[in-house]
């Protein structure tokens, strides 16, 4: 239930204000004509999207306590996202709904609202907030460029925040005019603005950061390396199947975070030393490899849930597809002789020269009897089906289901799943990025 807070938390969050907006504007005939109702909208918007404007920026602050309350960050990336497209959605169609009540005067009414002069300087600082949202928003869904430029320009979302906020307190509105909903849009624009700063422009001094040197660089084969660390100050908690942000200092390779999974197991963290798995996946992490041994990287997490979903009683079902196998290395280094659950875990690759770590489950499985290894190589076998995995485990039903990897294998084996009617709460997935 707790995973699902998160949620029904931004909903109760964006409804308020609009209870509070209804309570001031319920005397007035809100929805009897057309012109109206256009305006109703219109304000119903301003507020909604403000509002989720503000809750957006907070998701993607990365705050560790509300990962619970969200299934993990992944799963709060997602929300994050979808979020941030229903804000603008209601931002932009704000000033269409008002401007669209005066087409029963004429067309040219309804544009000359929507043109902003100095004269009307609250609609200019609203257009400037619009225009700087679609042009952030181009760059982060459609344009190709690389991700430190991503990066920045995302940050031109703290801009367009700027001048919506700007105009919503400058404009005479029902933010303006009713106190009990301008505080609270103060409140939520507050912690909004905060987080954007804590996260975009001051993370390097305020977010927490756990300092190791890189050990050892391992190639495991052409694509996949392992980065050994340990701690030059005091470890990073971390749980298996976990991963955190890593920024490298080193001369060879650019400096800012990326997220990659632990592969230690909570045995190691005893050692205090951590290890990453990278896969080469561009300009960034194909230089991964060539980072000398000695130089700095800075920690932040550990963020992700995958271990933690389902009832942990329960027998297992683990399906890992190419690089989506990292967060199993960890949960299966954790196991125990005396664990007593039944795992069956399938390594879908592409031919067995992909088929990284495959050692560690082996020395899983010889110390833990209930932990059983299934491979399979797509370019001879076909892809891994949830059919074939309910006969060779002997059935699915009453197991949770792990899966990590390529996006549309999650999707399809997730529906092959629900088609053999196992409960959707008990298929779990991940997966981190961070466009």
């Amino acid at each position: 239930m707790k995973k699902y807070l998160g949620p029904i938390g931004v909903a109760i969050i964006t409804a308020i204000p609009i209870a509070l907006w209804y309570i001031y504007a319920s005397s007035e005939p809100l929805f009897s004509n057309g012109p109206v109702m256009l305006r109703t909208a219109g304000r119903v918007a301003g507020i909604a999207g403000m509002s989720l404007f503000s809750i957006n920026l907070i998701l993607a602050a990365r705050y560790k306590f509300l990962e619970k309350y969200f299934n993990g960050l992944p799963s709060m990336y997602v929300k994050h996202h979808i979020i941030g497209s229903v804000a603008f959605i209601l931002i932009l169609f704000h000033p269409v709904f008002l401007a669209s009540q005066f087409l029963s005067v004429s067309v040219e009414a309804a544009a000359q609202f929507l043109i902003p002069s100095f004269e009307r300087f609250a609609l200019l600082i609203g257009m400037f907030a619009i225009a700087t949202m679609i042009a952030s928003l181009v760059f982060t869904y459609y344009a190709s460029i690389s991700y430190p430029k991503w990066r920045a320009t995302h940050r031109f979302l703290g801009l367009a925040f700027f001048f919506a906020t700007w105009h919503v307190f400058i404009i005479p509105s029902d933010v303006s005019n009713f106190a009990p909903l301008m505080w609270y849009m103060i409140a939520l624009i507050i912690a909004g603005m905060f987080s954007f700063i804590y996260r975009s422009l001051l993370a390097r001094y305020l977010v927490p950061k756990y300092l190791y040197i890189v050990e050892k660089v391992t190639k495991l084969n052409d694509s996949i390396t392992e980065i050994s660390l340990s701690p030059a100050q005091r470890p990073m908690p971390f749980r298996a199947g976990q991963f955190a942000f890593v920024r490298f200092s080193a001369p060879n390779i650019s400096s800012e975070p990326h997220p990659f999974s632990i592969v230690s197991g909570v045995s190691d963290a005893a050692d205090t030393e951590i290890n990453i798995a990278v896969k080469n996946l561009g300009d960034f992490t194909s230089r991964v490899k060539d980072i000398p041994s000695g130089s700095l990287a800075r920690l932040e997490g550990a963020y992700g849930r995958l271990a933690l979903m389902g009832d942990p009683g329960r027998d297992q079902i683990w399906i890992a597809g190419g690089i989506g196998v990292t967060p199993f290395v960890g949960m299966a280094r954790s196991i125990r002789p005396g664990d007593k659950r039944r795992i069956d875990f399938y390594y879908s690759v592409r031919n067995e020269k992909e088929a990284v770590y495959i050692e560690d489950f082996h020395d899983t499985a010889a110390r833990a009897k209930g932990f059983r290894i299934f491979q399979s190589y797509s370019d001879t076998e076909g892809h891994v089906t949830a059919k074939k995995i309910g006969k060779i485990s002997s059935g699915i039903t009453g197991k949770e289901i792990f899966i990590c990897g390529p996006v549309p294998m999650m999707k399809s084996l997730r529906s092959e799943f629900r088609e053999l009617g196992v409960p959707n709460s008990q298929i779990h997935t991940e997966e981190f990025s961070l466009k």
